[in-house]
């Protein structure tokens, strides 16, 4: 009998005749066979295909992983890398892991080791991965959505099995800043007031490690404050409505070790864009971690604009959990996902929106007193000879403001500063500068960062004394350099003007470089008093010829108000007030109403301090 022949043209396996009968060109079974097919005929090949080759093992601390389960993969083809996540359970510690391993290379990564962060469940698999550029993005329908960069390391657990990383670390969503930028307003010398007629606020934003940006914060309330009531009597404008300070001190939260930089934002209040008013990168400005760091913003200057959707991107829109993942037109979106939250309090107790609002209305106490003057203080800044100067001590007494000093006030004085006289060289009482200085008016503002029992406990404070720039202390600015600071001394200074073919050098009481005097009594503790200082001048073209010129305080005025603001609602209308919950990724609920949230602020009111009060309870 002769050999029996077999070709396997057709390349087709066939199962249903018996073997016996399989037609020639086809076959029953095939182990370890590849067929390759070519477009546009049924002409294929059979080829043999390779098996399975174990190309490494996971270890664990130097343990390998025996009984690690595969609960999700991915296939970089263009970088001919996969990626896989691992859980294994067996252990006293369980271990969750995503690795990498490059084909080309035969390069293994452990990209991040976990024992509780990743907390990964064999039960629920990871079916939703995408990789964009350096980003891994996965979600697992159990935990909250999440991506690592694959280029960069992440620690570790210790050696007691601690994780080093947080959910932080790898989450999709990413934290902007919960509040509002803090906000001071001053006043600096020298400075174009910008706030002046415009009402500005202020917003932030983080840059994280990954260059990718959060929402931005709350915004600040409007840098503003009002002057002291004035009609103009021919325009019968208010020129009280011009803000009074024109430097707004800026205060953000520097954030964790993932920022990497900080956006400081600002709009105007009759438009809706966001103006970028500074772009900080902390390793660069020196700023640590967690901590507030405080930035002015003075003038206009030509400043970035956000795109307009940051107004309305109050959050992050990623899903607590979610069971898919896909990208669609440049678009992470999610599917079968759950989002919000329950509202209730962290004992479990369901909050009552059933609120009901109400309205506080308060007198506006404001108290306005006049000063005197202090005849015959001595200057000794002229070492040639003792000057006594006539009206140069402004001098307060608060016996007649019948309001306790209490945290949050506003106490102030002011007064109309002019030339009185001068000495110097030659001291024949012919001088060359024959022109008196201008006269110029000079303020103070000091917001009581805590409550005192008496002028005399204030005026001490190291706080009132830092802001006043006084000889008792106080940090302020040389002379050339005033416009640097925000001391009442540095106000002063760049309010003096020195003669033509002169120069302001130096000013004092008795000696150069002093802040102004300040003196209060412990006996009287109602009353105080700050000294003026002398201007120091120098010849521009010969330094030895030296002048100096006194000068005299009047129109002494000094306010306390018990409120740090003025501001209130329009009276005659109506309001409606809404809450609205946020977690800590700034993700809030819509606008919760109530049967009783409406107030009407009636007109008699329209002289009063008004706000909103809110009562609600936990059921």
């Amino acid at each position: 009998m002769g050999n029996v022949k077999r070709h396997f043209i057709k390349g087709r396996m066939n199962k249903s005749v018996d073997e016996r009968l399989v037609p020639n060109g086809e076959y029953i079974n095939a182990l370890n066979v590849r067929l390759g097919s070519t477009e546009g005929s049924e002409v294929g090949s059979v080829e043999n295909s390779k098996g399975n080759t174990k190309l490494t093992t996971l270890q664990y601390k130097g343990v390998d992983l025996t009984t690690a389960q595969c609960i999700g993969s991915f296939e970089d083809g263009v970088n001919e890398t996969i990626y896989w996540f691992i859980h294994d359970g067996s252990h006293s510690t369980p271990v969750d892991m995503i690795v990498s391993y490059n084909t080309n290379t035969d390069l293994l990564i452990y990209h991040v080791v976990s024992t509780s962060v990743l907390n990964f469940n064999p039960t629920f698999l990871i079916t939703g991965v995408n990789k964009v550029e350096d980003l891994l993005f996965f979600t697992d329908d159990i935990n909250p959505p999440r991506k690592i960069n694959v280029t960069r390391s992440y620690l570790e657990p210790t050696a007691g099995h601690v994780d080093q990383i947080t959910e932080d670390d790898i989450s999709v969503i990413k934290k902007p800043p919960r509040k509002a930028p803090t906000l001071q307003l001053i006043d600096v010398p020298g400075e174009e007031n910008y706030l002046e007629t415009n009402f500005v606020s202020f917003s932030y934003r983080y840059k994280y490690i990954d260059n990718e940006y959060s929402a931005l914060s709350q915004f600040t309330d409007v840098a503003f404050e009002s002057s002291p009531f004035s009609i103009d009597p021919d325009t019968n404008f208010n020129d009280g409505m011009l803000n009074r300070y024109n430097t707004a001190v800026v205060g953000v939260n520097t954030g964790g070790d993932d920022v990497v930089g900080i956006d400081i934002c600002f709009k105007l209040g009759n438009d809706s864009d966001v103006r970028v008013m500074q772009k900080y990168i902390k390793e660069e400005a020196g700023w640590p971690d967690g901590v507030v760091q405080t930035v002015n913003f003075t003038n206009q200057q030509i400043y970035t604009l956000l795109p307009s959707s940051e107004i309305l991107r109050l959050y992050d829109n990623v899903p607590l959990v979610a069971q898919a993942q896909t990208f669609m037109g440049n678009r992470l979106m999610y599917g079968n996902y759950e989002d919000g939250y329950d509202l209730t309090t962290a004992t479990g107790a369901r909050i009552d929106t059933n609120y009901t609002a109400s309205l506080i209305s308060q007198n506006l106490s404001t108290s306005l007193s006049l000063g005197s003057r202090n005849d015959g203080v001595n200057y000794t800044i002229d070492t040639a000879s003792t000057v006594t100067a006539i009206n140069a001590d402004a001098f307060i007494n608060f016996s007649s403001i019948n309001q306790p000093l209490v945290a949050g006030g506003v106490f102030g004085f002011g007064f109309t500063v002019s030339h009185k006289g001068f000495s110097g060289s030659g001291q024949s009482g012919a001088y060359p500068i024959t022109v008196q200085h201008p006269t110029f008016t000079i303020s103070f503002t000091f917001n009581l960062p805590q409550s005192y029992n008496s002028i005399f406990e204030m005026v001490e404070s190291p706080e009132f004394k830092a802001q006043l720039g006084s000889n008792l202390g106080g940090s302020f600015q040389p002379v050339g350099n005033c416009s640097n600071g925000s001391t009442f001394t540095d106000i002063y200074n760049c309010s003096i003007v020195a003669p033509s073919g002169y120069t302001l050098v130096n000013t004092g009481v008795t000696a150069g470089g002093q802040g102004v005097f300040l003196s209060s009594d412990s006996i009287n503790e109602d009353e105080f008093s700050v000294q003026i200082l002398a201007a120091q001048y120098n010849n521009t073209s010969s330094p030895n010829n030296q002048y100096f010129e006194y000068f005299e305080v009047s129109n002494v005025t000094f306010t306390y108000q018990s409120e740090s603001s003025n501001k209130s609602l329009h009276s005659n209308r109506d309001y409606e007030v809404g809450i609205v919950y946020m977690d800590k990724y700034k993700r809030a609920t819509t606008t919760l109403t109530s049967s009783q949230n409406t107030v009407f602020v009636s007109s008699v009111n329209s002289s009063r301090i008004t706000a909103f009060g809110l009562l609600y309870r936990l059921i």
